[in-house]
């Protein structure tokens, strides 16, 4: 598949895990990347992809809730002969082997000489933004995450969250000092096909702030996409190299992913579509995404957006409110039989719950959108 223009590649969210350990310990991306795929990543100017695990020997944890990932430090000789030119880490999972496991993370691209962009020492010394030059054209890619444990602080290190009263006067500054500004958003609900009101929202005011291209990653599935204002917005690329299996929607919709073409002459873009084959992922046949298309077609109208999201969350976020309510019965004689003894059990463990749920804007959205829009407990 030859191609005489000059061009970059994005992929999704890159993950060794159990199914492909070895192959990453290898080195061996022919055991990763089908023929058609690898020859388009090879040929690539430059590459680009979002590392969602902390590539470490740690046995360090970080406090959090949810799901926890991590990677042996070997698995890197896999990233490494991938030959990428950045690695995004805005994500949720960067910090799951604790500020040491980042740490082990950063060094080993310092060591192979692969810029990172995302994560910074404190939020005020933030690595957020990459600018490529070819030729006489700048590129920028300016990488930010939703806040789910892992942002940094003023006094600790972490990722860089999108913060709409600095984030988009930080990228219109950047869209100055560029030809071309490409936001990756690491955000958005998981395994959802399509957008939710907020992240609609989001998408288009970093345009309206200067981004010729957002692209949000994070849903684990591909979305949908639409042009606003000449610009592209991608609201769910799915995942690049995450063999994981896990039973249900994610078998269905992770399979298959987007690698983001972006010609360098012209800054015209293409999606190029790909499927898992085994361990490996593979260029479709047929480079016509019907679904996607309609996805596409159908979030033009805020009403479907607003209604089909209120559709989801009612089948989905169930588990919220089966975590967060309690009923003043148990809890009156709790607390005068066993001194609170189980409210303080739960609330130890259910804490870090709490957090995620009110800090992180998608868990936000979604606990929101179930109150005012669903009157009574719906379990889907």
């Amino acid at each position: 598949m030859m191609n005489n223009r000059p061009y970059l590649v994005i992929g999704g969210d890159l993950v060794p895990t159990k199914k492909n350990t070895q192959e990453f310990i290898s080195g061996n991306i022919d055991t990763l990347l089908g023929e058609k795929i690898k020859q388009i990543w090879n040929d690539s100017e430059y590459r680009i992809f979002n590392l969602e695990t902390p590539i470490s020997n740690s046995k360090k944890t970080f406090e959090k809730a949810g799901t926890f990932l991590g990677a042996k430090a070997e698995t890197f000789n896999g990233i490494k002969n991938l030959n990428p030119d950045l690695i995004c880490l805005a994500n949720n999972h960067i910090m799951d082997l604790g500020i040491e496991g980042a740490q082990d993370t950063i060094s080993l691209l310092n060591a192979n000489n692969i810029q990172y962009v995302g994560f910074g020492s404190s939020i005020d010394e933030m690595n957020d933004f990459c600018l490529f030059e070819y030729n006489d054209k700048k590129i920028g890619i300016y990488n930010c995450c939703e806040h789910e444990f892992t942002y940094a602080r003023t006094d600790r290190c972490g990722t860089n969250p999108f913060n709409p009263l600095q984030s988009l006067f930080r990228i219109k500054d950047l869209s100055k000092k560029c030809d071309f500004l490409v936001v990756i958003y690491h955000g958005g609900k998981e395994l959802y096909q399509y957008c939710s009101p907020k992240l609609k929202e989001t998408c288009h005011a970093m345009v309206e702030a200067g981004a010729n291209v957002v692209l949000c990653q994070h849903s684990h599935c591909v979305s949908c996409y639409e042009v606003y204002n000449d610009s592209t917005i991608l609201y769910g690329q799915g995942n690049f190299i995450f063999d994981l299996d896990e039973p249900g929607k994610w078998n269905e919709l992770t399979c298959n992913g987007i690698l983001v073409r972006l010609y360098l002459d012209d800054f015209s873009i293409d999606f190029l579509n790909y499927h898992k084959d085994g361990k490996k992922i593979e260029l479709d046949d047929n480079q016509i995404n019907e679904d996607l298309i309609d996805r596409s077609n159908k979030i033009i109208d805020d009403n479907f957006v607003r209604e089909n999201y209120i559709s989801e969350i009612r089948n989905t976020s169930y588990h919220y409110f089966r975590q967060l309510l309690s009923t003043k019965v148990i809890g009156a004689i709790d607390k005068k039989i066993f001194k609170s003894y189980f409210m303080k059990r739960r609330y130890k463990k259910m804490r870090l719950y709490y957090i995620n749920y009110f800090d992180c804007e998608v868990h936000m959205e979604n606990i929101l959108t179930y109150l005012k829009e669903i009157k009574e407990l719906y379990q889907g």
